[in-house]
């Protein structure tokens, strides 16, 4: 599965659908997308769908079984976070669990730096300790 307004890799906050391969044979059923927000185990967001009334971005033939590749939408307004996303198919009696991934929802930029900012770097290869070859009375011995 990606996410995105054209089918890539990540999910942004700006994000108005995931693609998702599915056999052609399937492409006549329901399936139910489900999303477990990060958070707060029990606010489970539930979203039906029939696969025929959903958008067709392209199909592929792999190793001779045809795959449809569906752009399923998602809700308005995806929180920022580390989330659990399932599809079902809509089978009777019950459910048949068919995918599940983590979806991760970043910022559409990243928040830049306001004025100067200073920090500091230590090279891992640059730390010391009194077990290597810097001598017991070198100053930096202590670190």
């Amino acid at each position: 599965m990606v996410a995105g307004n054209r089918p890539r890799r990540g999910g942004r906050e700006d994000a108005d659908s995931i693609a998702m391969r599915v056999p052609a044979a399937r492409a006549g059923s329901s399936m139910k997308l489900e999303i477990q927000w990060e958070g707060d185990a029990h606010e489970i967001e539930h979203h039906w769908f029939r696969l025929p009334e959903l958008s067709t971005l392209e199909t592929a033939q792999v190793a001779g079984e045809e795959f449809v590749l569906k752009r399923v939408p998602l809700p308005s307004a995806p929180r920022l976070g580390y989330h659990e996303i399932r599809l079902y198919w809509m089978q009777e009696p019950e459910l048949e669990c068919f995918a599940r991934a983590r979806f991760i929802v970043c910022p559409k930029q990243a928040l830049a730096p306001q004025g100067r900012m200073a920090g500091v770097a230590l090279s891992l290869y640059g730390l010391r300790s009194k077990r290597n070859w810097v001598s017991a009375t070198s100053p930096i011995s202590s670190v």
